[in-house]
């Protein structure tokens, strides 16, 4: 009993010195000596505000608001080390592990990383890093806006042994394990979004593919969103810029959210079917986005095209053109092409009943709208192939017949009346509008 309660005293100091002693240690004496080092490792300046060294549960030290650089420093919330105590009278020292939090990922630690990454001199090894975490990470990269993320990056002799990273919420995972000069990738998400705009909400995605230097090849893409499924496969390679290229399909996915996210002003609902390729070509990871070249065949079926009433439209005739209004169809069908910002709609087919049109439309970068539809429709008036001009903006898209469609129309009227003489001259109009082009 006597042993045990000398124990328990010996204990109970040891503690207490353990949580006393780092509150006497003056370690802002070092942190100049600490600044100079780095900054002589880094060839940066580099500033740190405050230290901190703790012995519970294991000793380590925290350098708290650091930041990297002079004009616009690269800023870190702590680095805490935490040292092998047998290592340190060793000639090579072994940090257990590195934990970095609250930093930002943007171009500029791109840039410096990679310099740091260039071939110098060997010197003898005399820090071995076991395992670097990193947290409450934000991934900046122009419109590529992220996080907050978080990594865990096992190391051995040989280098990295492998990586463990995702969102913080859990929500989106990723898992690299390197086997010769190879790693295998996996991704995992559930319930999660794209970082970047359109912003399509995944039910659940997987990714499986491979990293070798500097391309990366995913087979494999495998989700399900809206209510639908998609398939694709893609590759990326970033050895000069970065360049990447890929194919998707997708199968019975509901429209109208993923319209919604492109443009509030005019949606499509109905359930999508669609396959294509896709490329992109930037120098910068985070100009990706707007290289995007795709070209996508569609079809949607039993759905709704709101902001355009292609019925009112032929109609009416109006010399104003017709605003508003929905159209809905059995089918609606094309083929889209992308380049940047702009989009080009291109053999485009509506069928819904009496109605049906094709056509070809375009949607500049501005979300301006130009092009042509002809429409037929089927019913007391006989009114068939009406040629509408498209024009206006996805907010405010406007459906103007044709001139020579008007003029038919209104000597149509005028000499068999409303009708059927209406239909009559609309079709003439258009075809002596062929004629004399």
């Amino acid at each position: 009993m006597r042993w045990f309660k000398y124990s328990a005293i010996t204990l109970g100091i040891l503690l207490l010195l353990a949580l006393i002693v780092p509150f006497l240690i003056p370690l802002k004496t070092y942190i100049p000596q600490l600044e100079k080092l780095a900054s002589e490792k880094l060839g940066e300046p580099v500033q740190i505000s405050a230290l901190k060294f703790s012995l519970v549960p294991l000793p380590s030290v925290t350098a708290q608001g650091i930041s990297v650089g002079q004009s616009q420093p690269i800023k870190f919330d702590t680095i805490t080390l935490r040292p092998d105590l047998v290592s340190i009278l060793q000639e090579v020292k072994v940090l257990r592990a590195v934990e970095v939090k609250g930093f930002t990922v943007d171009q500029r630690l791109l840039n410096f990383a990679g310099a740091l990454a260039k071939p110098r001199d060997k010197e003898p090894q005399t820090l071995r890093v076991q395992r670097v975490k990193l947290s409450a990470l934000q991934l900046h990269l122009d419109a590529l806006k992220w996080g907050p993320l978080r990594a865990d990056i096992a190391m051995n002799e040989q280098g990295v042994q492998g990586i463990e990273a995702g969102s913080e919420d859990g929500k989106f995972q990723l898992h690299l394990t390197p086997r010769a000069d190879i790693q295998d990738l996996q991704i995992a998400a559930k319930q999660w979004a794209l970082p970047i705009k359109p912003a399509l909400q995944f039910e659940q995605l997987t990714a499986s593919g491979l990293v070798q230097q500097s391309t990366l090849n995913i087979p494999d893409i495998r989700g399900k969103l809206y209510g639908g499924t998609l398939k694709g496969k893609s590759n990326a390679d970033w050895a000069h810029g970065w360049k990447v290229k890929g194919e998707v399909q997708v199968s019975n996915v509901e429209t109208k959210e993923i319209v919604a996210l492109l443009t509030r002003s005019v949606g499509v609902s109905g359930r999508l079917n669609a396959q294509g390729a896709y490329s992109l070509h930037a120098k910068e990871p985070g100009q990706l986005a707007e290289s995007l070249r795709g070209n996508f065949k569609f079809d949607v079926k039993q759905g709704v095209l709101y902001g355009f009433d292609l019925a009112k439209a032929v109609e009416t005739l109006a010399r104003s053109g017709t605003r508003g209004g929905q159209t809905r169809f059995d089918a609606l069908s094309g083929t889209v092409i992308i380049i940047g910002k702009q989009y080009q709609l291109r053999q485009l087919y509506v069928a819904s009943g009496v109605l049906s049109a094709k056509g070809d439309v375009d949607i500049a970068a501005n979300k301006r709208l130009s092009g042509k539809v002809t429409v037929a429709l089927k019913g007391v008036s006989n009114l068939v192939d009406v040629p509408l001009d498209v024009s206006g903006t996805l907010s405010d898209p406007i459906l103007l017949p044709n001139r020579a469609a008007l003029a038919g129309a209104a000597a149509g009227t005028a000499i068999l009346g409303p009708g059927f003489g209406t239909g009559l001259g609309s079709k003439a109009g258009q075809a002596l509008e062929k004629i004399f082009k």
